[in-house]
């Protein structure tokens, strides 16, 4: 069902690339990787289409900083269930949660240096 793996390329993903894999996504949907990976000429793997759609090209992903709201959120979280990131992922379905399952630790370890820079306390 796959590609053939000796013509599949790999390394980063080239503007043209990433056109053809939206173009493709748009006409047939977000579900049929090995498909699209295979009508869109693209020599790519199913998988490698999948991750390239939901960790860059997906237009309602949010980036960056977390809003003050969300950084609430996640201290609520943490208190209620610790360190469950899959529990974390369903309140932030359209986020990208940078450090996956170390979130909460990356964001205390953010708080302590910006209040040692700072000079404030959390």
């Amino acid at each position: 069902m796959g590609q053939d793996h000796g013509t599949t390329r790999k390394g980063p993903w080239t503007e043209h690339e990433d056109f053809q894999l939206v173009f493709h996504v748009h006409m047939f949907g977000d579900r049929r990787w090995d498909f699209i990976a295979s009508v869109s000429g693209l020599k790519r793997t199913g998988k490698s289409c999948r991750l390239r759609w939901v960790n860059y090209l997906n237009p309602g992903l949010k980036r960056g900083k977390l809003a003050p709201h969300e950084e609430r959120l996640v201290l609520e979280l943490h208190s209620k269930f610790g360190n469950r990131f899959d529990i974390y992922r369903r309140y932030f379905i359209t986020r990208i949660l940078l450090g996956g399952p170390r979130l909460h630790e990356n964001y205390q370890d953010e708080q302590i240096m910006r209040s040692r820079t700072t000079g404030e306390l959390i």
